[in-house]
């Protein structure tokens, strides 16, 4: 085949292999960085201070391994970091898809610990677990979150879990067993903000 063949059938490869760049806003920081797609950790912590600490793993029910996505009761705990990666050929992740999966996990737990949706006691909650063993087939998507003239509320989120269908349901905390706040399916979106950590380690 000649070069001249090729060459159509090279950029049409590359056009199917390698998703293009987005236009999308890109998400930032509490310090208006933008976030790097599946470099840096960040902490997932409320938009509003005295509404809880930061996302983190802990047991539910019969786990009898930190499986299920909690929030943490005290305001002074930022959680465990998270890297947010985005299919987009970009340094930075736009708003829309990601993949979210916690920095480090428990050594009893699935390597790398990704977010997913599976079902529990109280309904559709999220989970680090294996892809194939996640009770939903889906994504989650990050958007924006709600707006005034506060300049905090310039980089608030709010998480939703999409599927292929295109029909997303909002991700918000319920109320647990023995009062544990748990990231899940509601109708009330849990509002956040991206604090950047300064550095990670491994339990």
């Amino acid at each position: 085949m000649s070069i001249t063949k090729m060459f159509p059938l090279f950029v049409l490869c590359a056009v199917i292999l390698y998703p293009s760049s987005t236009t999308a806003e890109p998400i930032l920081d509490v310090n208006g960085e933008p976030v790097q797609n599946g470099g840096s950790s960040y902490y997932m912590v409320p938009r509003i201070w005295a509404l809880g600490g930061g996302v983190a793993l802990d047991k539910i029910g019969n786990e009898h391994c930190p499986m299920s996505v909690v929030q943490q009761p005290s305001e002074v705990s930022n959680g465990i970091p998270l890297k947010i990666s985005s299919m987009a050929r970009s340094r930075f992740v736009p708003e829309g898809r990601v993949q979210i999966s916690f920095a480090y996990g428990p050594k009893c737990g699935p390597t790398p610990p990704v977010w997913t949706l599976s079902r529990g006691p109280q309904g559709y909650l999220v989970k680090v677990t294996n892809a194939e063993l996640a009770d939903k087939n889906g994504y989650f998507v990050i958007e924006e979150g709600s707006t005034s003239s506060s300049q905090n509320d310039q980089f608030t989120y709010k998480l939703s879990f999409c599927y292929d269908s295109d029909e997303c349901e909002t991700i918000g905390i319920i109320d647990g067993h023995r009062g544990k706040r748990l990231l899940g399916v509601t109708n009330t979106p849990f509002e956040f903000v991206l604090v950047k950590a300064q550095s990670s380690s491994s339990t």
